[in-house]
């Protein structure tokens, strides 16, 4: 299966099912059948873009006449630069304690409720800002997808197989990263993680009229971060027989700069925070992470 056909949400959903027949069920043990419909995200005609979409901008074109037999948008390297990763698990209490800087003693929430979602990408972009040793002025872009089944109108079916995420982001400076209280960068996240039925089907048309060979590939510019959450997810629920699975994470991260945030194995709660960087700042990224929360129990 192609990521670019599925999103996550339909490959766990593939997974649980196929775990589910391993085992023998059927009827009732069996997830919903997947719903094959894929006219329901199809581009308009005319398309309408009413928005700026610049995670998907196009990428220059050097040769304005380029040769109709070379492959395209080569790659100039060949060879990632290295990084390195780790899995840094916060526990539920840890978790409860980011949520409550972001709403509540001038955390800059305004009171509101914050999700876990939010509260710990908030607090992994600053350390990853710190760790790195931005400079103040310099400006750092936060990409994350978001699933828009529910977010259309009408919404699509919960169990809608095909690929129904996009991506968004949100910059800052480094410097109004670190000076901001978390729950002012929690809001910033709020912004550009909900996107509504226009910007969906905003982006389904400029896609369907862009030349997709110029659309950015893989990697990253230094100062920036992707975050792919997996929280919510059934991902322990893929049982074949011989039990629950005893850690379920990504295979490869990539490149540097990569966040996967995935619920943590077990029954005691939290969340596991895989993620990849440049070699010399992943030190000071860990020890970054939980030293804010000093006195909260791992």
């Amino acid at each position: 299966m192609h990521h670019t056909v599925i999103d996550a949400r339909s490959a766990f959903h593939f997974i649980s099912t196929w775990s589910a027949i391993a085992r023998g069920g059927g009827g009732a043990d069996l997830p919903p059948p997947p719903f094959l419909d894929h006219t329901l995200l199809r581009a308009r005609s005319p398309p309408v873009v009413l928005f700026d979409h610049p995670e998907y901008k196009p990428t220059p074109n050097p040769n304005p006449n380029p040769n109709p037999n070379s492959s395209p948008n080569p790659n100039p390297s060949s060879t990632p630069a290295p990084y390195a990763s780790a899995i840094l698990r916060l526990s539920q209490a840890q978790v409860d304690a980011l949520k409550a800087r972001c709403c509540c003693g001038g955390g800059g929430g305004g009171g509101a409720r914050v999700s876990a979602f939010r509260a710990i990408v908030a607090h992994v972009w600053r350390c990853v800002c710190a760790a790195r040793g931005l400079a103040r002025g310099a400006e750092t872009r936060l990409y994350t997808m978001v699933d828009v089944r529910a977010r259309l109108a009408p919404p699509l079916p919960p169990n809608y197989f095909g690929n129904a995420v996009l991506r968004t982001s949100v910059a800052a400076a480094a410097g109004e990263l670190a000076d901001a209280p978390l729950g002012s960068v929690a809001r910033r996240l709020r912004a550009a993680t909900s996107p509504g039925d226009d910007y969906a089907r905003s982006l389904v048309d400029y896609l369907d009229a862009v030349d997709m060979d110029r659309l950015p590939r893989s990697g990253l510019p230094g100062n920036d971060l992707r975050v792919i959450s997996w929280m919510g997810m059934s991902i322990y629920d893929a049982d074949f027989g011989w039990g629950e699975p005893v850690f379920m994470g990504p295979a490869l991260m990539y490149y540097a700069g990569f966040v996967y945030l995935m619920t943590s194995p077990g029954k005691v709660g939290g969340v596991s925070v895989a993620v990849s960087l440049e070699p010399d700042t992943l030190p000071t990224f860990k020890k970054l992470l939980f030293q804010e929360l000093g006195g909260v129990q791992g």
